[in-house]
């Protein structure tokens, strides 16, 4: 702004350096706000205490019981959403330390899994069930994800505890994901322990978005 102003004064004649510099402030401006906007797709979820899941593992469990529905507010890792929707939990289930509500899911009018740890919040509907228990539920049904082969450095096993990823061995592993964006910030700010090797295009996209942001924190 500074230099249009010089250069709208009278008898002002802004020399190829000036010039030179108002165009690289401009361009480097444009790449902060590519930037800015792709940080502001991305969704921060608070951690959970342990007095929130006690609860709300009490409140579903006394809906289980009572054969009645419950409203929840689930955060979705694979489309980075945090969703609301209805659900007519069924049982609770212990995996690998880690607690599983099976229900059956309004929204999606089908049999789903959420993990305690990814509900938010718990309403009590006071409605009666209208679907029964079934007991062929697999935890390998993904509706709705595409599955993503991926490369993991030894420093980047973490995605498969945190992700739900499936180890293949020798560092490569599948993980399931709804929306390619979210596998783009992810591979971001895993910082080089993540490379997608299943889609090109999309590895593409990571790596020349990589390349911008270290340009633009290269020219700050």
């Amino acid at each position: 702004m500074g230099l249009s102003l010089l250069g709208a004064l009278p008898n002002s004649d802004l020399n190829e350096d000036l010039l030179s510099a108002k165009a690289k402030i401009q361009a480097g401006a444009l790449k902060a706000s590519e930037l800015e906007q792709l940080n502001r797709q991305m969704l921060f979820v608070p951690e959970k205490s342990t007095d929130q899941m006690t609860a709300q593992f009490e409140l579903i469990g006394g809906a289980i019981l009572r054969q009645e529905q419950v409203e929840i507010e689930y955060y979705v890792p694979g489309r980075d959403q945090m969703t609301k929707r209805t659900i007519e939990p069924t049982r609770i289930r212990l995996i690998d330390g880690v607690s599983y509500v099976e229900a059956w899911c309004l929204r999606a009018e089908d049999r789903r899994q959420f993990r305690l740890d990814r509900i938010y919040s718990v309403t009590l509907l006071s409605t009666p069930i209208s679907h029964q228990a079934s007991t062929t539920f697999s935890l390998d049904e993904k509706p709705g994800l595409t599955a993503y082969q991926v490369w993991l450095k030894p420093t980047g096993r973490w995605v498969l505890e945190r992700y739900g990823a499936t180890d293949l061995g020798g560092n490569s592993a599948t993980l399931f994901a709804g929306d390619p964006d979210w596998l783009l910030r992810l591979a971001l700010s895993a910082g080089g322990d993540l490379v997608v090797t299943s889609d090109p295009e999309l590895a593409e996209r990571i790596r020349a978005t990589a390349l911008l942001a270290l340009a633009n924190y290269d020219g700050e």
